[in-house]
């Protein structure tokens, strides 16, 4: 599905990977651990293309991702950032923002639908009408993971996905996404109970 293929990156004078190597099979649980600042979000970034790597290749099924064809991993993937900030508005803005996208449209869903999986992540609907700003770090996080529910991407990124939840709000998490036979999920964590419950661990060292 993924590869990432003798990646070498450096940042002004500190090699960040080293002919790194990794392959994303689908329905794999794969979780990316270390110390902080090791690299793991770089991993997520270059397979967003955010960033470039100097020198290896990432391929998609089978096909070099370039530039030109960079969009397709974008649309193929729900991603959730470690710091999840999305416009000033009411949550329902921040929910809502997303499926203005042309390739968005056909997911656009009822509010029914929206409110099961608040619920999922504990959640009351009337955290709708909140403004995205004054909830909590926790919130958030959960808001950010209901959009990569509602996305209804079959591939997942997730950077540190429950720094900020609380042991229930973490185990419905760990269900809803690694408990998901359906889903491919690539995360960073330090988390042991999330470490546990992948498939594979890999672990970057200096």
């Amino acid at each position: 599905m993924l590869e990432l293929k003798n990646i070498y990156l450096k940042f002004g004078n500190e090699v960040v990977l080293n002919k790194f190597n990794l392959t994303i099979e689908e329905h794999e649980k794969i979780v990316i651990k270390g110390t902080s600042g090791i690299g793991k979000s770089t991993i997520i970034n270059l397979i967003l293309g955010f960033i470039k790597p100097d020198s290896g290749e990432i391929f998609w099924n089978g096909i070099p991702v370039t530039e030109n064809n960079i969009h397709v991993i974008r649309s193929s993937v729900a991603w959730l950032p470690q710091d999840f900030m999305f416009g000033s508005g009411s949550v329902e803005d921040v929910i809502q923002f997303p499926f203005q996208f042309k390739r968005n449209n056909d997911l656009s869903h009822a509010d029914e639908d929206i409110i099961g999986i608040l619920h999922a992540l504990n959640l009351d609907k009337t955290i709708l009408s909140k403004k995205f700003t004054d909830i909590s770090e926790g919130q958030k996080q959960r808001i950010g993971l209901a959009l990569c529910l509602l996305l209804n991407r079959n591939f997942i990124l997730l950077d540190e996905p429950t720094s900020a939840l609380d042991a229930e709000t973490k185990q419905k998490v760990i269900k809803l996404f690694l408990e998901n036979k359906d889903l491919t999920v690539l995360t960073t964590s330090h988390d042991p109970e999330w470490v546990k419950k992948c498939d594979r661990i890999i672990e970057l060292n200096k």
